[in-house]
């Protein structure tokens, strides 16, 4: 079970950073690097955040853990430096959140991920 929750050793990239994909040097490189805290998947859960101070978006929860949260929306949009969200999981009751993006990428079914940090 704890397999299935967390990521394996070829999905986290080694602490320090290396380019994700050689490129030439006039291109952005995109780097990365492992996460502080273990993420836990959200996948077959109901679990989804309430975005914007009026709660007017709503987004799938991808995964959580201690530093963060990865959601998904349904279409790419702007989104700003920081985000009041309230996130609903299974177990916890609602709990309100600051999160700042950290990184964006569109997926294969067209919708927007989104990884972000706690911020607060």
């Amino acid at each position: 079970m704890a397999a299935s929750a967390s990521a394996s050793a070829a999905e986290i990239a080694p602490s320090t950073p290396k380019p994700a994909a050689s490129e030439s040097s006039s291109q952005q490189q995109i780097y990365t690097a492992q996460r502080k805290a273990e993420r836990v998947s959200m996948t077959g859960t109901n679990a989804y955040a309430m975005l914007g101070e009026q709660n007017s978006r709503r987004a799938r929860v991808v995964d959580l853990g201690f530093g963060g949260v990865a959601i998904e929306l349904d279409k790419q949009e702007s989104l700003p430096a920081s985000i009041l969200a309230v996130l609903h999981v299974p177990i916890l009751p609602p709990v309100r959140v600051s999160l700042k993006p950290i990184w964006s990428q569109l997926t294969k079914q067209g919708g927007y991920r989104i990884g972000c940090a706690f911020i607060s």
